[in-house]
């Protein structure tokens, strides 16, 4: 569980389209749900359930990854 209910439906439902697309590269599958309207916080949260990474993995990943590039921002 992740959070609330909504939350976990939505969670749940962008895991199960990645799953029945047959992604499995983090940059497919965060296009992927970028592309279908998915929060960067959620899809690091899919990228949990689908890659079975951990929560900072999950993070990182996302957060310097092209998909979410434009959203980026160094310290400076």
């Amino acid at each position: 569980m992740y959070g609330n209910e909504k939350t976990n439906a939505i969670i749940q439902e962008f895991s199960a389209k990645v799953k029945a697309q047959g992604l499995t590269e983090v940059e497919d599958i965060l296009g992927f749900l970028r592309k279908e309207g998915c929060s960067k916080p959620n899809s690091m949260i899919v990228l949990l359930d689908c890659l079975g990474c951990g929560l900072g993995e999950a993070k990182r990943l996302t957060h310097f990854s092209q998909t979410w590039s434009d959203h980026f921002k160094p310290h400076q």
